[in-house]
Protein backbone atom coordinates (compact mmCIF):
# COMPACT_ATOMS: atom_id res chain seq x y z
CA UNK A 1 0.00 0.00 0.00
CA UNK A 2 1.15 3.45 -0.59
CA UNK A 3 2.24 5.66 2.25
CA UNK A 4 1.56 9.07 1.93
CA UNK A 5 5.28 11.18 3.23
CA UNK A 6 6.05 14.53 4.46
CA UNK A 7 8.53 14.81 1.38
CA UNK A 8 12.23 17.20 0.40
CA UNK A 9 14.75 17.33 -1.59
CA UNK A 10 18.45 17.42 -0.73
CA UNK A 11 19.90 15.20 -3.35
CA UNK A 12 18.79 15.16 -7.30
CA UNK A 13 16.93 11.94 -8.22
CA UNK A 14 17.19 9.49 -11.31
CA UNK A 15 15.78 11.96 -14.25
CA UNK A 16 18.28 13.47 -16.55
CA UNK A 17 18.76 17.16 -16.56
CA UNK A 18 17.73 20.56 -15.62
CA UNK A 19 14.92 23.03 -15.91
CA UNK A 20 15.77 26.47 -17.60
CA UNK A 21 16.47 29.31 -15.31
CA UNK A 22 13.39 30.92 -16.31
CA UNK A 23 10.80 27.87 -16.20
CA UNK A 24 12.51 26.86 -12.89
CA UNK A 25 11.86 30.64 -11.51
CA UNK A 26 8.21 30.33 -12.71
CA UNK A 27 7.96 26.68 -10.78
CA UNK A 28 9.00 28.51 -7.89
CA UNK A 29 7.18 31.34 -7.81
CA UNK A 30 3.69 29.10 -8.08
CA UNK A 31 4.94 26.87 -5.28
CA UNK A 32 3.68 27.32 -1.78
CA UNK A 33 4.10 25.80 1.77
CA UNK A 34 0.99 24.36 3.16
CA UNK A 35 0.60 24.31 6.80
CA UNK A 36 -2.20 21.98 7.69
CA UNK A 37 -1.78 19.20 10.62
CA UNK A 38 1.10 17.91 8.99
CA UNK A 39 2.85 20.37 6.38
CA UNK A 40 4.11 20.34 2.70
CA UNK A 41 3.86 22.03 -0.72
CA UNK A 42 1.02 22.67 -2.95
CA UNK A 43 1.12 24.98 -6.43
CA UNK A 44 -0.64 27.65 -7.38
CA UNK A 45 -2.80 27.20 -10.88
CA UNK A 46 -4.97 30.09 -11.26
CA UNK A 47 -3.49 33.82 -9.31
CA UNK A 48 -5.97 36.29 -8.68
CA UNK A 49 -6.27 39.72 -10.69
CA UNK A 50 -8.06 43.12 -10.88
CA UNK A 51 -11.44 41.59 -9.78
CA UNK A 52 -10.92 39.16 -6.99
CA UNK A 53 -8.57 38.81 -4.43
CA UNK A 54 -8.89 34.89 -4.47
CA UNK A 55 -5.83 32.38 -5.95
CA UNK A 56 -6.07 28.44 -6.35
CA UNK A 57 -3.94 25.63 -5.68
CA UNK A 58 -3.16 22.04 -5.32
CA UNK A 59 -1.72 19.92 -2.78
CA UNK A 60 -2.07 16.59 -1.25
CA UNK A 61 -5.48 15.36 0.43
CA UNK A 62 -3.15 14.21 3.24
CA UNK A 63 -1.92 17.65 3.88
CA UNK A 64 -5.35 18.90 4.86
CA UNK A 65 -7.11 15.69 6.14
CA UNK A 66 -10.83 16.60 6.98
CA UNK A 67 -9.81 20.49 7.59
CA UNK A 68 -11.98 22.66 5.99
CA UNK A 69 -9.40 25.41 6.34
CA UNK A 70 -5.21 25.58 5.85
CA UNK A 71 -2.48 28.22 6.34
CA UNK A 72 -0.23 28.97 3.22
CA UNK A 73 3.27 30.66 2.53
CA UNK A 74 4.59 32.23 -0.02
CA UNK A 75 8.12 30.26 -0.21
CA UNK A 76 9.91 32.93 -1.40
CA UNK A 77 8.84 34.75 1.74
CA UNK A 78 11.38 34.71 4.93
CA UNK A 79 10.05 33.40 8.24
CA UNK A 80 7.72 35.38 10.10
CA UNK A 81 5.58 36.74 7.77
CA UNK A 82 1.62 36.07 8.52
CA UNK A 83 0.23 33.25 6.54
CA UNK A 84 -2.24 33.29 3.90
CA UNK A 85 -5.64 31.80 4.86
CA UNK A 86 -6.69 28.96 2.52
CA UNK A 87 -10.16 27.54 2.39
CA UNK A 88 -10.57 23.52 0.89
CA UNK A 89 -13.32 24.09 -1.74
CA UNK A 90 -12.79 20.00 -3.47
CA UNK A 91 -10.47 17.18 -2.24
CA UNK A 92 -10.44 13.87 -3.51
CA UNK A 93 -9.77 10.95 -0.46
CA UNK A 94 -6.54 10.32 0.73
CA UNK A 95 -7.77 6.63 0.45
CA UNK A 96 -7.90 7.25 -3.12
CA UNK A 97 -6.50 10.05 -5.81
CA UNK A 98 -5.15 12.09 -2.81
CA UNK A 99 -5.81 15.37 -4.40
CA UNK A 100 -7.59 18.81 -2.78
CA UNK A 101 -7.98 22.33 -4.49
CA UNK A 102 -7.93 25.76 -2.33
CA UNK A 103 -9.13 28.79 -2.30
CA UNK A 104 -6.48 30.97 -1.03
CA UNK A 105 -7.02 34.96 -0.13
CA UNK A 106 -4.45 37.00 -0.61
CA UNK A 107 -5.40 40.59 -0.82
CA UNK A 108 -2.10 42.03 -1.18
CA UNK A 109 -1.08 39.96 -3.85
CA UNK A 110 1.74 38.22 -2.07
CA UNK A 111 1.43 34.92 -4.41
CA UNK A 112 2.81 35.76 -7.62
CA UNK A 113 3.39 32.72 -9.65
CA UNK A 114 0.55 29.80 -11.28
CA UNK A 115 1.44 27.39 -13.20
CA UNK A 116 -0.44 26.21 -16.18
CA UNK A 117 -1.68 22.55 -16.43
CA UNK A 118 -0.46 19.91 -19.37
CA UNK A 119 -3.38 19.45 -21.19
CA UNK A 120 -2.14 16.26 -23.00
CA UNK A 121 -1.83 13.06 -21.18
CA UNK A 122 1.77 11.22 -22.25
CA UNK A 123 2.77 8.06 -21.84
CA UNK A 124 5.34 7.20 -19.37
CA UNK A 125 8.77 7.31 -19.10
CA UNK A 126 9.95 10.62 -19.53
CA UNK A 127 11.89 12.68 -17.69
CA UNK A 128 10.16 15.53 -15.14
CA UNK A 129 10.85 17.25 -12.38
CA UNK A 130 9.50 17.67 -8.50
CA UNK A 131 9.43 20.85 -6.36
CA UNK A 132 9.93 20.30 -2.70
CA UNK A 133 11.75 22.54 0.45
CA UNK A 134 14.18 22.47 3.47
CA UNK A 135 14.27 24.38 6.34
CA UNK A 136 15.62 27.51 4.44
CA UNK A 137 15.23 26.75 0.66
CA UNK A 138 13.50 25.65 -2.26
CA UNK A 139 14.77 22.83 -4.08
CA UNK A 140 13.91 21.38 -7.64
CA UNK A 141 15.01 17.25 -8.61
CA UNK A 142 15.33 15.79 -11.82
CA UNK A 143 12.47 12.76 -11.75
CA UNK A 144 12.50 9.89 -14.28
CA UNK A 145 8.46 8.71 -14.63
CA UNK A 146 8.79 5.15 -15.33
CA UNK A 147 5.02 3.92 -15.28
CA UNK A 148 1.19 5.10 -14.42
CA UNK A 149 0.23 2.07 -12.59
CA UNK A 150 -2.93 2.01 -10.70
CA UNK A 151 -1.86 1.81 -6.67
CA UNK A 152 -3.90 0.33 -3.68
CA UNK A 153 -3.89 3.70 -1.24
CA UNK A 154 -5.47 3.25 1.53
CA UNK A 155 -7.71 0.66 0.44
CA UNK A 156 -9.11 2.33 -2.66
CA UNK A 157 -7.32 1.86 -6.19
CA UNK A 158 -6.32 5.21 -8.33
CA UNK A 159 -3.67 5.95 -10.82
CA UNK A 160 -0.43 7.64 -9.87
CA UNK A 161 2.62 8.67 -11.71
CA UNK A 162 5.57 6.05 -10.46
CA UNK A 163 8.97 7.76 -10.16
CA UNK A 164 12.27 5.87 -9.90
CA UNK A 165 13.89 8.24 -7.03
CA UNK A 166 12.00 7.43 -3.67
CA UNK A 167 10.83 11.49 -2.02
CA UNK A 168 12.30 12.50 1.09
CA UNK A 169 10.56 14.51 3.76
CA UNK A 170 9.21 18.16 3.09
CA UNK A 171 8.28 17.17 -0.90
CA UNK A 172 4.28 16.29 0.00
CA UNK A 173 1.87 18.10 -2.25
CA UNK A 174 4.11 19.89 -4.45
CA UNK A 175 4.20 19.47 -8.29
CA UNK A 176 5.48 17.10 -10.76
CA UNK A 177 6.37 19.30 -13.89
CA UNK A 178 7.40 19.15 -17.58
CA UNK A 179 10.66 20.88 -19.04
CA UNK A 180 8.16 23.63 -19.79
CA UNK A 181 6.77 24.13 -16.13
CA UNK A 182 3.63 22.74 -17.01
CA UNK A 183 1.69 20.76 -14.03
CA UNK A 184 2.02 16.70 -14.43
CA UNK A 185 1.20 15.76 -10.88
CA UNK A 186 1.32 16.50 -7.12
CA UNK A 187 3.48 14.45 -4.96
CA UNK A 188 1.42 11.89 -2.65
CA UNK A 189 3.99 9.68 -0.91
CA UNK A 190 6.67 6.96 -2.11
CA UNK A 191 6.47 2.66 -2.08
CA UNK A 192 9.29 0.58 -1.70
CA UNK A 193 11.67 3.18 -2.64
CA UNK A 194 9.93 4.97 -5.40
CA UNK A 195 7.46 8.17 -5.54
CA UNK A 196 4.18 8.22 -6.31
CA UNK A 197 2.59 11.68 -7.89
CA UNK A 198 -1.47 11.80 -7.96
CA UNK A 199 -2.08 11.78 -11.89
CA UNK A 200 -2.79 14.20 -14.86
CA UNK A 201 -6.20 12.56 -14.85
CA UNK A 202 -7.16 13.53 -11.08
CA UNK A 203 -6.16 16.53 -11.85
CA UNK A 204 -8.23 17.30 -15.08
CA UNK A 205 -11.25 15.40 -13.46
CA UNK A 206 -11.18 18.06 -9.59
CA UNK A 207 -10.54 21.40 -11.71
CA UNK A 208 -12.91 20.36 -14.47
CA UNK A 209 -15.73 19.96 -11.65
CA UNK A 210 -14.65 23.35 -10.83
CA UNK A 211 -15.61 26.97 -12.68
CA UNK A 212 -12.01 28.85 -11.92
CA UNK A 213 -10.59 29.44 -15.29
CA UNK A 214 -7.62 26.96 -15.19
CA UNK A 215 -5.35 27.65 -18.06
CA UNK A 216 -4.34 24.14 -20.17
CA UNK A 217 -1.11 24.32 -22.20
Amino acid sequence: MLSCLLLTATAFGQGPGKLPAKVEKDVLAATIRVNGRTGGCGVVIVPHDDKSINVYALTAAHLVEDSKEALVFPFSEPPGKEPLKAYVIDRRPIAGEDIALLRIEDPDGRLTGALPIAKRIREAPFSAFSVGLVPKEQTVRAEKTIGAPEVNKGGAKAKFWECAAEPEEGRSGGPLVDDSGRLLGICSGSHEKKGYYTHLEAIHKIVNSSDIGVSFK
